[in-house]
């Protein structure tokens, strides 16, 4: 959960950026880039993590190691309890609504597999051409150009028509929406993932504009746009003549060219990305680690030793070859402090008594557990081997 706010928050500055420095600009191949640069960046800056001490700073949650010495092995065993329930009902809310966006995003991707499969396809060289016979508005998909082939239209329109959609699919705007697609799945709780998206989709009628209008004069090709509103079709992931867009495309074709310098502007995202990483990229640094097993302070392997020599049993306990091996569990709460020492598994009742009192007299602090830099209570298990030799 803190890793989806995190890179909730990074899409929301790297947006930001976007709507204040780009969106008003003409240089649409750039902001596509941009959007998709950020979108990419906001998923891995979170999981970024800077040694600032080198081999010196800690390591993330490692485990406990085996231990051998003489007569007696110890290997630990971590198991956390740490439980809230409110969290753990964030956490079902969120899965029914990332299985709602991935039905939905299941269902329309069937939709289109099904009337291609329905379809007479047309095999063009660059794309397959799917006439729909008045069912269906123009619109792409792919290498799908699904064709309303029952509108009157003019040669030089249905050419620039044709360039228009043909552009969606030479450029592979449709992987654009599917990635936007699934980020709703991750993120489907995030506005601004909505706000990429529909951003994308616009840069992406932008670029088609652009290349169809070619040397057309402006005014037919905005009189083309106009009688082009064909039936509306609602596939999230198809390029087709949308009435929502229709306005903002107008706008931005009417719109003076912008100047050359103001590209430079893209690298604006090196210092947001820099503000992100300063705000999210996760440091080690000693013992400032946001998670970690409980540990005794000495360290784990001081601990053994200590606890090994008060672990004496009578010879006549065990064979000679014979070996035994018990659980022996406790407790290292938020404070640091051992609670409920008990043999989970014993082989022999004369051994569990023995290695309690063996435990508790073992001076040792101990470092309580964390989890997203919070200190929680941890139980620990012990197995103990007892060897006669």
């Amino acid at each position: 959960m803190k890793y989806l706010l995190e890179v909730s928050v990074c899409l929301t500055i790297f947006y930001g950026g976007y709507i204040l420095l780009f969106r008003q600009e003409t240089f649409f191949q750039r902001n596509r880039f941009y959007l998709l640069l950020t979108a990419v960046l906001s998923l891995f800056i979170p999981l970024i993590q800077f040694d600032f001490f080198g081999e010196n700073s800690s390591i993330l949650l490692q485990p406990l190691k085996t231990i051998s010495n003489q007569s007696n092995q110890m290997i630990g065993i971590v198991e956390t309890s740490y439980s809230v329930s409110w969290y753990q009902v964030l956490l079902w809310l969120y899965g029914v609504g990332a299985l709602f966006f991935t039905l939905r995003l299941g269902w329309s991707l069937f939709q289109i597999y099904r009337l291609i499969q329905n379809s007479k396809i047309e095999i063009h060289r660059d794309y397959f051409l799917i006439p729909t016979q008045g069912k269906l508005p123009t619109f792409s998909f792919f290498k799908y150009l699904f064709w309303d082939n029952t509108v009157q239209l003019a040669p030089e329109e249905r050419e620039k028509i044709l360039l228009h959609e043909l552009t969606h699919i030479q450029q592979r705007h449709t992987y654009d929406v599917l990635f936007l697609e699934v980020l709703k799945i991750v993120f489907w709780f995030n506005p601004f993932v909505y706000l990429y998206s529909q951003s994308l989709k616009n840069i992406h009628e932008f670029i088609a504009d652009q290349q169809a209008l070619g040397t057309s004069a402006l005014p037919t090709y905005n009189r083309m746009i106009v009688q082009s509103l064909f039936k509306q079709l609602d596939f999230r992931l198809t390029h087709h003549f949308n009435k929502s867009q229709i306005q903002q495309r107008l706008k931005m074709l009417a719109k003076d060219r912008t100047k050359e310098l103001n590209l430079l502007k893209i690298f604006i995202v090196i210092p947001l990305m820099s503000l992100t990483l300063l705000l999210f990229a996760q440091p080690t640094l000693g013992d400032t680690e946001t998670n970690r097993f409980a540990t005794a302070e000495i360290g784990l392997d001081a601990f053994y030793k200590e606890l090994q020599k008060n672990l004496e049993f009578p010879p006549e306990w065990l064979k000679e070859g014979e070996e035994g091996k018990l659980y022996l569990q406790f407790t290292v709460t938020a404070k640091g402090k051992i609670e409920n020492i008990v043999v989970n598994k014993s082989f022999d009742e004369r051994f569990d008594q023995l290695t309690i009192d063996a435990f508790k007299k073992t001076d040792v602090d101990w470092l309580p557990a964390k989890v997203d830099g919070k200190v929680v209570s941890q139980r620990l298990t012990l197995p103990i081997v007892f060897k006669s030799e």
